[in-house]
């Protein structure tokens, strides 16, 4: 089967340079918060102050297993529709500012809803198909949440800090994949 990029044909090499720059400047950018000092649910100011705590809300097999799974086959899609992988960039570059901006706020929902509403406006934009852009994070979200209720039995860590979350989900699957951790 020929290799393409689904409709979308602004997915250019460029658009992932660009997306990539992106994600790299916002990641050094520190944003004031609208909203005050940090919620009292809500003690962590960087990815790597928030890990330990994502990894301690992880402890199951099975659960670890279902965001394996998961993460892997967002990733097989992404890599055969590059117009997702820039929308993704983007709104998670967007998430990141606005999870620093809404620290203050006790959950996450709003971070949420303006990372999905941009994903699908950049995907828009691409002329890209919005049926792919909502399989990828039904697909993530749905393996990872049957985890977390069914099996961890806690609370999802994406209701609360939504980008650190999702870069959590991919930062673990890439360790289980090396082998630094295990399933």
């Amino acid at each position: 089967r020929k290799f393409t990029m689904g409709k979308s044909s602004s997915s250019s090499p460029l658009s992932l340079i660009l997306a990539g720059v992106l994600v790299g400047i916002v990641s050094n950018v520190v944003v004031p918060s609208f909203t005050g000092p940090n919620a009292p649910n809500k003690p962590f100011n960087t990815f790597s102050e928030f890990y330990p705590f994502y990894q301690s809300e992880h402890q199951d097999h099975t659960c670890r297993l279902l965001h394996f799974a998961g993460t892997t086959c967002v990733l097989v899609l992404l890599t055969r529709y590059l117009d997702c992988l820039v929308s993704m960039s983007v709104a998670g570059s967007v998430g990141f500012v606005v999870c620093q901006a809404l620290i203050g706020l006790e959950t996450g929902f709003i971070e949420f809803g303006v990372m999905i509403v941009v994903y699908l406006l950049v995907q828009a934009a691409q002329g890209g198909s919005m049926k792919r852009a909502l399989l990828l994070p039904l697909i993530g979200y749905a393996c990872a949440w049957v985890g977390h209720f069914v099996y961890e039995g806690n609370r999802p860590a994406t209701f609360t800090y939504p980008c650190f979350s999702l870069i959590g989900d991919f930062y673990t699957w890439f360790r289980i994949a090396t082998f630094r951790e295990a399933i």
